[in-house]
């Protein structure tokens, strides 16, 4: 039940350090206790008022825990910042695939007018991007979470509409998601199962949008 782990970060807290690091302590447990023993360990951290560097491959560990997250790439540190900044406003490609899901798409064209961005991808879908989400000239893919993608059948405001056909179907129990082709481009879409307003099958047509702000240009990686 985690006590190893329990017993090693009370070993360690007892000669009260300056700083702690911890190296993956929570990798060898499941999935239910490891989510219990996060929570846990960040109380402690709150309590005891410790600078603590946590090292971990898991980006919804590194997310529960930290006030700031360091993503690094082959020893190189390709962001720094909040949980939020890196989840919604992630610098490079990289970023944005590794923490979370993400639809990244390549982008083909695009033209800026004022605080406005018009992207065309390579898959032929056409859309804006908003002043919080449009990055530098270096810009190759524009990125979308796939739960800021609504089905429009559910009656949800949105800029954006797209015509799409429904490949693939997973239900996750508290979520469920769709493959949806749109044009040549395949969209991952996630839903909140408690909002969903009826079932679709492979094979079904669907219509999808987004608001422009939460559409987001990011550059490729450093080589």
């Amino acid at each position: 039940g985690g006590q190893q782990q329990r017993v090693a970060l009370a070993r360690a807290l007892v000669f009260e350090p300056p700083v702690l690091l911890m190296d993956e302590p929570l990798g060898a447990l499941d999935r239910k206790l490891r989510e219990q023993m996060q929570l846990e360990i960040k109380q402690i951290q709150r309590a005891l008022h410790i600078t603590t560097l946590y090292v971990t491959h898991d980006q919804e560990e590194a997310l529960v825990l930290s006030d700031r997250v360091a993503v690094m790439n082959r020893g190189r540190l390709e962001q720094v910042g909040t949980p939020a900044d890196l989840y919604d406003r992630p610098r490079n490609r990289f970023v944005a695939d590794f923490i979370g899901e993400m639809n990244l798409l390549e982008v083909a064209a695009l033209v800026r007018a004022g605080d406005r961005t018009r992207v065309r991808t390579a898959g032929g879908i056409e859309v804006e991007v908003g002043p919080c989400g449009a990055a530098g000239p270096e810009a190759v893919r524009l990125a979308i979470r796939p739960e800021r993608i609504v089905v429009r059948d559910d009656g949800d405001p949105c800029a954006v509409a797209h015509e799409g056909k429904v490949e693939e179907v997973i239900f996750l129990g508290e979520d469920t998601k769709y493959r949806v082709r749109v044009g040549s481009e395949a969209l991952l879409v996630k839903v909140p199962s408690r909002l969903r307003r009826r079932d679709y099958a492979p094979g079904e047509p669907i219509r999808l949008g987004w608001n422009p702000g939460d559409a987001v240009l990011v550059a490729e990686e450093p080589g």
